[in-house]
């Protein structure tokens, strides 16, 4: 298993950036990568996503120096079970699964196996104690294959039309503080690590 900390800031590429290879090759600093094909691109570029994804990561494997460890945000649990037979899953080293909640759980995990390498997103429980215990039930089912379970910040805040500006951090905000520490705590019960979230900063 890859330890966490190996993965340092991850970087969010789309599926459809041509030549992310060459990126790649040219920022050697960049220790981990996650390919998108969910909320960057639209459902109907996903075809033309793999393709791309394939050609830049078999590219990317003839390289001969240290390559940033690559995950695939898959689009959902269908896109997932299709995926782990498709050609690109023999050239990552894990899986994102977004929107990873007391519904979603289920069908995601349903598909997974001892040797992946899996993280999921928590986004749409975090307010709710039953469902995010209910999620954690499921997190808990596959957590010799998590290498950490990441949070969706964004989506959260924007629900409540909220900003951060730059000179603070999520972890002061009265809403971050108690979401992480109710995501910790579940985390930490199952000495699981935990993501820090990634979380927009504005100058105004």
């Amino acid at each position: 298993m890859i330890d966490v900390l190996d993965l340092g800031a991850t970087l969010y590429i789309p599926g459809t950036k041509p030549n992310f290879s060459s990126f790649l090759e040219k920022n050697k600093h960049i220790r981990s990568v996650i390919i998108d094909t969910e909320d960057s691109i639209h459902a109907i570029d996903i075809p033309m996503a793999e393709k791309n994804i394939e050609a830049e990561l078999n590219r990317l494997s003839k390289l001969k120096y240290k390559k940033s460890f690559i995950f695939l945000r898959v689009k959902d649990s269908m896109h997932f079970k299709r995926i782990k037979n498709h050609p690109i899953a023999h050239l990552i080293d894990g899986y994102v699964l977004p929107k990873y909640n007391y519904t979603t759980a289920p069908k995601y995990n349903k598909y997974i196996n001892e040797d992946d390498v899996i993280m999921p997103i928590i986004e749409n429980e975090l307010f709710d104690t039953t469902k995010l215990d209910s999620c954690f039930g499921y997190i808990d089912e596959i957590k010799n294959s998590i290498l950490c379970v990441r949070v969706g910040i964004t989506d959260i805040f924007n629900l409540f039309s909220l900003r951060r500006p730059k000179e603070s951090t999520i972890y002061s905000h009265p809403i971050g503080a108690r979401v992480i520490t109710d995501l910790l705590i579940r985390a930490n019960a199952l000495n699981l690590r935990l993501s820090g979230p990634v979380f927009e900063a504005y100058s105004t």
